[in-house]
Order: structure tokens, then C-alpha cells, then sequence
């Protein structure tokens, strides 16, 4: 009887320190190969997020415009909008001028979004080229992505709208640089694509050969700037897309590769499973 008595006061403690051992971990954590915090699913272009993790309208270095603000389209991973608040103020640190303009991340619940085929899982961001007056004084962003032409001036804008005349500005070399070398040198998150198009990508490698930046930290850059197949030149803004996380990649729930392209250029529209919310809700959406 005695030795049963002590069984059960063993089990009975052995079960309290379990519950209070889980009671400290941190949500998501109690279940072998879940995720930690935002979970990015899927493809890029066919995915979803839980438990996403909004970007402030402004930080150090960075700021979230209008019109791009009220999108909402303000979500992504915690990774993502991790590296955009470091890559933000670190070219505060090298180069003083106005804010980095963040434009589209995706929805709260990632799927598809109005005028993009991706953004879908939370692992993608628009980022608005910085830009100089003719002076050679940085410009804030005035809710254009100006589309620069040949000689780097810009004075119209595709978008967020049309627009035929904006206010003259020219693409800042230094400062557009330092971006893309903050992001494919970050030493949290892994860079997997920077899109430019190919006249800005070159613009970029002829000023870091100029600027004598060291050969390594070029090499790292070349590894990720792409310009984009099958999609609008990017002469008006770079498009990031980051790896999946080790926890999201460990849940097996983040797809390194997109999903094979449909057919007229229609983009996924189904649902995709996702984390503990289960199923991502993926509204049809018009657009690119």
C-alpha cells in the first residue's frame, strides 16, 4: 500500500512539473516540429501565414507611405520584418536622408492579393528605390514609385497609380546601394532574391566598383539580385524575398520553391493549411 502511495505522489508531481515546464514555453512550442511565432506557408505564390507580425507605419530608417499603408498589406514573417527595420536604419547609420519607403508586404493571413502573383507567404516586400532631388539632396517618397529612365531621372510613376508627372528626382546610387548590401549581408536572415531590373542592376555594380567596395561583399550581392522573368521591369522599386526560417522549414510547412505558374498568367487562389488558424482565408484577387 505504502509503495503504491508513493507511485502515485510520483506521478502526481511528475505530471504538475510537466505542466508547469510547458506553461513556460513559448506558443507553438509544445508540439514536436511546430513553428515558433510566424509560420510562412507554402509557396510564394501559392501560400499562406499565421501569426503574422505587422510592420510599424514608421521606425529608424524606414517608413510605410500612403497609399501603400491603408492596402493592408502590412504583414509578413517575423524574419522579414525584422530585416527590413535593420536594413532601414543601417543605411541611416551610413547614409542620413530620408526613410526607406516600404510599400506591399502581404495580407494578415498571407493568400493572394491584389495586383501581384506573390506575396502570398508572408516572405516577400516592395521597397521603393531611394531617390535624390538634382541638387543631390535626398528626397522622402511622395506615394509615387517613380519609374527612373535610362539617364536615372524619374518625373512619372506606373504606380501605386498612374501618374504622368510627378516631381523631377534621380536614383540614389550610395544610398540604394547600401540597401541592397545591408539585406544580402544580414547576418539573422537569408536573402534568397533582391529583383531589379537589369539597367538598375548594373547601375548598382558599376557604383560599388567605383566605391571600391571589397570584392567579397560584391560576390554576396550578385548572389541574390535577379531581374524578374515574365513581369513588369522593376525600374521603379526591388522586390525582396527572403528564405524559409529554419522553424518554419523544420514544421515542413514553407515551400523553397514557387508554385509552377498557371496557365494565362492566372495566379493560385486556393487555400492553403497553415500553422494553428488552420486554413489561411484566400479571397480571389484581380491584378498581377
Amino acid at each position: 500500500m505504502l509503495a503504491s502511495r508513493n507511485v502515485r505522489r510520483l506521478l502526481l508531481s511528475a505530471a504538475a512539473f510537466g505542466t508547469a515546464f510547458l506553461s513556460l514555453q513559448p506558443p507553438g512550442a509544445t508540439e514536436p516540429g511546430s513553428a515558433v511565432g510566424s509560420v510562412s506557408c507554402g509557396a510564394v505564390n501559392r501560400g499562406a501565414l499565421s501569426s503574422a507580425r505587422a510592420i510599424a507605419d514608421q521606425g529608424p530608417g524606414y517608413v510605410a507611405p500612403e497609399p501603400w499603408r491603408v492596402r493592408g498589406l502590412r504583414f509578413g514573417t517575423d524574419e522579414l520584418v525584422s530585416l527590413i527595420e535593420r536594413a532601414g536604419a543601417a543605411v541611416l547609420r551610413r547614409n542620413a536622408g530620408a526613410p526607406l519607403a516600404v510599400a506591399d508586404l502581404s495580407a494578415e493571413h498571407g493568400g493572394p492579393v491584389a495586383r501581384h502573383r506573390s506575396h502570398q507567404s508572408g516572405r516577400d516586400v516592395d521597397l521603393v528605390y531611394y531617390a535624390i532631388d538634382r541638387a543631390g539632396e535626398s528626397m522622402a517618397n511622395d506615394g509615387h514609385m517613380a519609374l527612373y529612365g535610362v539617364d536615372g531621372r524619374a518625373t512619372s510613376a506606373d504606380s501605386p497609380e498612374p501618374a504622368a508627372q510627378i516631381a523631377e528626382r534621380f536614383f540614389d546610387l550610395a544610398r540604394n546601394w547600401a540597401l541592397v548590401q545591408a539585406l544580402a549581408t544580414d547576418a539573422d536572415v537569408r536573402v534568397e532574391r533582391i529583383f531589379v531590373s537589369p539597367r538598375i542592376r548594373d547601375w548598382l555594380f558599376a557604383y560599388a566598383a567605383a566605391a571600391r567596395v571589397p570584392d567579397e561583399i560584391r560576390a554576396r550581392v550578385r548572389h541574390v539580385i535577379s531581374t524578374p522573368v515574365g513581369v513588369e521591369a522593376h525600374n521603379d522599386h526591388m522586390h525582396v524575398r527572403i528564405a524559409c526560417s529554419a522553424d518554419d522549414a523544420a514544421a515542413g510547412m514553407c515551400n523553397a520553391e514557387p508554385a509552377p505558374r498557371r496557365r494565362r498568367g492566372k495566379k493560385w487562389k486556393a487555400a492553403v493549411r497553415c500553422g494553428p488558424d488552420k486554413m489561411a482565408t484566400a479571397r480571389p484577387a484581380a491584378g498581377r
